[in-house]
């Protein structure tokens, strides 16, 4: 069957999901002014869950928040801190899709070309990618589709022909940015194809890739291949499966699959695996010159180690936090698939995944590109961050203990370092919880505390920003937004904090995610809350759980002199002027657009989030 004819999208939503022949007449210029929707109050606050309620089981509240109150102006009545985490959720989700899959703006696997090294290996696992993810396996003799309860017909498989019919690029190596602008003119007969997201390729910035560029974008690809693997969400692939999400179930064993072969392009590049130890080459396509970026990159490699091995107590299935566990593991599958095509015959995904972690420890040594003293207070909260990570997944007590001891250091370095804007107080948040919740000591604790203090006395209410700071980048969304969530909902309890101050972190969070991203524009557009666009299954009771009712359809914004519009990505940056937002909408910056689309997913802390056990 041809997917172009189902009616429901990639990802459930967004490789190409962007109803631009149903946008506004209207279009805005290249940097433009918005002024705030109608008034209203917004009640409601915790954890976003699937369903748009509250989670109680990932860190319930030590005593039940009131209902926080709204100070911002032109705030959205309806929007909810639950509805809120929804779009977030949507909106990362929309990212990370067009800039893996559709946006081509990268090195790209070509199937037609006998010299790619990665050609053989997805026309080999494709097959078997396709029977893991359908409900009836194309192998399978006499198998009968399940049917769908709610309309009596057999639930989609996915076709042999599917990556014909859509056309995703598979990216090994991505560049830096590129403008966010579509190069081709919406193809109504096909909304979901590909083709429809591709990037104008004359703006993409082809020079080596930054290790944050790199780092963030496998994290996301990663975390978002464990959303796919949720059963309750995407059903559990077989005859009793009621969701018929079969498609976006493959593509999630396509992103986890562009996370490896991403990683491979990385380490071949970077570290000789012929000597005895590894060594380090000298790289000729990646940037490993800043330590901020270096540290996301041990964030990725110990996040990929994690999923490949999966919970190891009960089988290596995937668990959400709440401990609730899927079937199977289908990327430790593939690893076991892959890694014989990776690392020679024989390997295993554990071989996958512990070359990964030797790798990350390998790198992790070298007092030049990881250095003891961070430069700046960011850097330091990434790499506090970052070795959490690294230390969830060491299996050898004493490499652990040594991971704990770095990460002491840098949480000491946090803490005393210079916080002059209230983005380095967030970064500062982030962390300090971090640090708190992994080492226990309270005078991390004392200074998250002090963060969190220091953060709420420059913030501006009425209008959703912070006095200190006219201009954001979606990595300072990214400390700010992140933050909030940790202290706030998902860490609240451990840390003591408040039910007033739950509510006034909830509440902060509601107003400046509204200000920025939704009335201020830092996310570009948005596709329509409906089929075929988002699939059926997973459309929400509301459509301001998937997209701001002013948001720009895709087509409706015009950036420099491209009439295709713009893709629904990350702006540059976005400034406040005294009186309403402009945004920059120039480029699309990967490293920042993923690492704020990080965040936002971990809104969702209750399936996947982003505060890994370290034991």
């Amino acid at each position: 069957m041809s997917l172009r004819r189902t009616p429901w999208a990639i990802f459930g939503a967004g490789l190409s999901a962007l109803a631009l022949a149903a946008c506004s007449d209207s279009a805005a210029s290249n940097n433009t002014s918005v002024d705030a929707a109608p008034d209203g109050v917004v009640p409601d606050s915790g954890n976003v869950t699937d369903s748009g309620g509250v989670d109680s089981t990932t860190d319930a509240t030590p005593d039940a928040p009131t209902t926080p109150t709204r100070a911002l102006i032109g705030a959205n009545p309806a929007l909810t801190s639950d509805f809120q985490g929804e779009e977030g959720y949507w909106y990362s989700r929309y990212a990370m899709s067009t800039i893996s899959m559709a946006s081509g703006m990268g090195e790209m696997v070509d199937m037609a070309s006998a010299s790619d090294p990665f050609a053989p290996l997805v026309m080999a696992a494709m097959p078997a990618m396709i029977d893991m993810a359908n409900d009836c396996a194309a192998t399978a003799s006499g198998c009968t589709p399940p049917v769908d309860p709610a309309t009596g017909k057999a639930m989609p498989q996915v076709a042999s022909s599917v990556m014909m019919d859509l056309h995703p690029t598979i990216v090994t190596r991505i560049y830096n940015s590129g403008d966010p602008s579509l190069a081709n003119v919406f193809d109504a007969a096909h909304p979901i194809d590909t083709l429809n997201m591709r990037l104008v390729p004359s703006a993409h910035t082809a020079s080596k890739t930054t290790t944050s560029a790199y780092g963030w974008l496998a994290v996301k690809e990663t975390e978002w291949a464990k959303q796919f693997h949720v059963d309750d969400h995407f059903g559990a692939p077989g005859p009793t499966d009621t969701k018929g999400l079969a498609l976006p179930r493959l593509f999630g064993e396509m992103i986890f699959a562009e996370a490896l072969m991403q990683t491979k392009v990385l380490l071949d590049d970077t570290v000789d695996m012929s000597t005895t130890p590894p060594s380090m080459k000298t790289p000729a396509k990646f940037d490993w010159s800043d330590p901020r970026g270096n540290y996301v990159v041990l964030l990725a490699l110990a996040d990929l180690a994690t999923t490949l091995r999966g919970d190891a107590t009960k089988g290596n299935v995937l668990c959400t936090a709440d401990g609730v566990c899927s079937a199977s593991n289908r990327y430790r599958a593939m690893g076991n698939m892959m890694a014989p095509m990776i690392l020679g015959t024989g390997k295993t995904a554990d071989d996958l995944g512990g070359m990964f972690l030797m790798a990350a420890n390998m790198l992790s040594m070298n007092t030049a590109m990881f250095p003891t003293t961070p430069a700046d207070l960011k850097t330091g909260a990434v790499a506090v961050q970052s070795l959490t990570w690294l230390a969830s997944v060491e299996m050898d007590a004493s490499v652990r203990a040594d991971v704990k001891t770095r990460l002491r250091g840098l949480a000491d370095f946090v803490l005393v370092a210079p916080k002059p804007t209230s983005v380095d107080q967030a970064a500062a948040l982030r962390a300090l919880v971090e640090a708190y919740r992994v080492l226990g000591d309270t005078k991390y604790k004392s200074g998250a505390n002090a963060a969190w203090t220091a953060l709420l006395s420059k913030y501006d209410a009425p209008h959703g920003r912070w006095t200190d700071v006219s201009t954001y980048t979606g990595e300072d969304l990214a400390f700010l937004f992140g933050s909030l969530n940790s202290f706030g909902t998902y860490n609240a309890t451990r840390l003591g904090v408040s039910a007033a101050d739950q509510d006034r972190a909830s509440n902060t969070l509601l107003d400046a995610f509204e200000s920025t991203m939704d009335i201020g524009g830092f996310q570009l557009a948005a596709p329509p809350a409906s089929s075929p666009f988002i699939a059926a299954p997973e459309l929400k009771p509301s459509p301001l759980q998937h997209r701001y009712p002013t948001m720009p359809m895709p087509s409706a914004v015009t950036p420099s002199t491209k009439g295709n519009g713009v893709a629904p990505v990350c702006a540059k940056s976005i400034t406040w002027s005294g009186t309403g937002w402009s945004v920059d909408r120039s480029e699309v910056d990967v490293a920042q657009c993923m690492h704020l689309a990080m965040e936002m997913m971990w809104f969702h802390s209750d399936e996947v989030n982003g505060f890994p056990v370290v034991p």
